[in-house]
């Protein structure tokens, strides 16, 4: 029985903007103004090319922005509390009640400790379980996320298991204390589609038991198939919000458009349209729409005003200044 989501927000984003510093540079904003909510029973799918900023925001939600980053304004509350303002409750929090999935299972890892200690590591450390003890229960979360001879497997070191076997090893470890948010990054890049197919089962069961769930991915497919509710990303910014199946019908901004007309599709070979251009440099963005340069309807306003993101409809929301004529384009 799938849970509905709840209509009070679980995680809340409001304004938050990250950005990297140089010794001798400018700094360089890779999140600018984001605003986002999950709710628990909820999948939320942040969408966008590769440099949209998307990895920067999950980091940012956990405390783990690394080397020259850093959070220059917003809040990030989970259940109500601002974890940015209480770096203590942020630690707290960070494994407990949220964890996340990354992107790169084989670095995630520890390369010289056997994949079975390392999920039994979690049971000792936060809830003072015997070895023994720790170690029944890693087994039995390596058979809940679909690991074969879980037994056989635990002794193995992460090279020696496939790349999809250590995704779900990570995953093992996201889950192993329940959270009630996590955030994947990309759990499903360079995987086969069996492989793929069957970890977003396991994350539609977390959801369908209450879990929150962030998920980031560029693939539009992934998206169709999971999401509840999208957020599109684009330049550290986002451009259209709503719920998935109302975004990807009848997208509002020019960027999810052109994001949906490059899906290749098999029952028109050949009707792909790669998006021209490439994502605008973080250290030089443009004054108005950061999609200007690459959008077809963009005029002179465009290029001079920055749009805001405004509520279009109940649930939805969109940056753009040309929304009539992206729908007029929509409806040819």
């Amino acid at each position: 029985m799938t849970m509905p989501a709840s209509e009070t927000p679980l995680l809340e984003i409001q304004g938050l903007s990250v950005e990297f510093r140089a010794r001798r540079a400018a700094p360089v904003q890779a999140v600018q103004d984001l605003s986002l909510t999950a709710r628990a029973g909820e999948c939320v799918v942040v969408l966008g090319e590769s440099g949209s900023g998307k990895s920067v925001t999950a980091k940012a939600v956990m405390g783990l922005l690394e080397g020259n980053a850093r959070t220059t304004a917003g809040s990030i509350r989970l259940d109500g509390a601002d974890l940015l303002a209480d770096p203590a409750a942020m630690r707290a929090a960070r494994g407990r009640d949220m964890a996340m999935v990354f992107q790169d299972s084989l670095s995630a890892l520890n390369p010289v400790q056997r994949v079975g200690d390392q999920i039994a590591e979690m049971f000792r450390v936060h809830q003072g379980l015997s070895k023994a003890e720790a170690r029944t229960r890693a087994i039995e979360l390596m058979r809940q996320v679909a690991i074969p001879d879980p037994e056989r497997r635990a002794r193995s070191y992460p090279h020696q298991i496939s790349g999809g076997m250590r995704q779900r090893i990570v995953i093992a470890m996201a889950i192993a204390l329940k959270p009630r948010l996590l955030i994947a990054d990309e759990p499903t890049t360079a995987l086969d589609v069996t492989v793929q197919k069957g970890i977003l089962d396991l994350f539609r069961v977390l959801t369908e038991a209450g879990a929150g769930l962030v998920f980031i991915t560029h693939d539009i497919g992934v998206a169709a198939e999971i999401a509840d509710h999208i957020v599109v990303m684009y330049a550290g910014s986002v451009m259209e919000t709503g719920p998935a199946r109302e975004v990807l019908a009848r997208p509002h901004h020019p960027y999810t458009r052109a994001l949906l007309a490059s899906v290749p599709r098999i029952e028109r070979p050949g009707a792909r349209t790669p998006i021209p251009g490439g994502l605008p440099d973080p250290a030089d963005r443009p004054a108005g729409c950061l999609f200007a340069p690459r959008c077809p309807l963009a005029t002179a306003d465009c290029t001079a005003t920055r749009p805001e993101l405004e509520s279009l409809e109940p649930g939805r929301a969109a940056a753009c200044l040309r929304i009539t004529e992206v729908q007029h384009v929509l409806a040819q």
